[in-house]
């Protein structure tokens, strides 16, 4: 992907049929302030850990259909992709000021979409990986066990990516929970799209989440500070 012309790529991906399913709505307001809760008793944890940001609060758009899209974009950190219009959507401060984008279906408190960047210099990209992976998901003290249950590679647009899924045993949840977690390269910087669990009803959402992936972009800041909302179709 060129990044310096990530609006018209925007354009053109949304134009060209990439919805599974619904509309694209407005897209969200990545201008305005999002809700920045913090941890309560019942997210108790390493405070990098993805299982214990917090889900509370959280931006809708207003009578939002629950078949539809909308396309959201985080200026701060040049990334975007289509969301579904009824999941909530919070920016924790958990995640270093506005890096991340956590999102949940709406009477799901276990699920959820959590977006954020992380860096990416000189080491090899597996390494790197490696070490997101073990801040952001694996050093929470509340795991008992963890397993691998599948490693791939792909391309989300044209940018390398790899796919991680695992499942996990908590010391103080009765169900099993999976992750399904997907790296892009996008030096210097990387992105990292992670689905989490209940493994009963993960799949569930497994749609939705593919369709994050695919329509998953990102700019560079230098080059682009910001496509705005008229790089839309929905505009």
């Amino acid at each position: 992907m060129n990044r310096g012309t990530v609006a018209g790529t925007l354009a053109t991906m949304l134009l060209t049929g990439l919805l599974l399913t619904g509309s694209v709505g407005e897209p969200v307001d990545s201008n305005r302030p999002l809700p920045r809760p913090h941890a309560t008793s019942e997210d108790s944890g390493s405070n990098s850990s993805l299982w214990a940001i917090p889900r509370h609060g959280g931006a809708v758009a207003d009578e939002a259909d629950p078949r539809a899209w909308t396309p959201m974009l985080n200026p701060e950190y040049g990334y975007g992709c289509q969301i579904p219009a009824s999941w909530r959507m919070s920016c924790p401060d958990e995640l270093n000021r506005g890096r991340g984008r956590v999102l949940w279906p709406p009477g799901e408190p276990e699920v959820r979409v959590v977006l954020f960047a992380f860096g990416i210099y000189d080491l090899p990209l597996d390494e790197e990986i490696d070490a997101a992976e073990t801040i952001w998901l694996l050093e929470d003290p509340r795991i008992r066990q963890m397993s691998l249950l599948a490693r791939s590679n792909l391309k989300v647009g044209s940018s390398p990516a790899r796919r991680l899924k695992r499942r996990f045993v908590f010391k103080d949840r009765p169900e099993v929970f999976q992750s399904v977690t997907t790296f892009v390269e996008a030096r210097p910087k990387s992105y990292a799209l992670a689905l989490l669990g209940p493994e009963s009803r993960l799949p569930r959402y497994l749609a939705e989440y593919e369709h994050m992936v695919r329509t998953f972009v990102y700019w560079d800041l230098e080059e682009t500070p910001f496509p705005g909302p008229t790089a839309l179709p929905s505009s």
